[in-house]
């Protein structure tokens, strides 16, 4: 019993671990925030591709106020 238990975990880690290979660079922007830009390359040369996502915080309320000291500037 201790095996099939073993083994049923493992083929549970690997369905859930391959998921995230099909999935885009986009789907891990987490809420409030925007990408900025995406990198591909093989960073680690280990002969797959890597992703790096550079992502900004969007705040309405910094946007807003930027907003307002630009348009009062003469």
């Amino acid at each position: 019993m201790n095996i099939l238990f073993k083994l049923s975990v493992l083929c549970l880690l690997m369905v859930l671990g391959c998921q995230a290979q099909h999935r885009v660079p986009s789907d891990f922007i987490p809420e409030n925030y925007k990408e900025y830009e995406t990198i591909y390359g093989d960073l680690n040369k280990d002969g797959l591709e890597d992703c790096v996502l550079i992502i900004k915080k969007v705040d309405m309320v910094s946007l807003r106020l930027n907003k307002i000291r630009h348009s009062t500037r003469v």
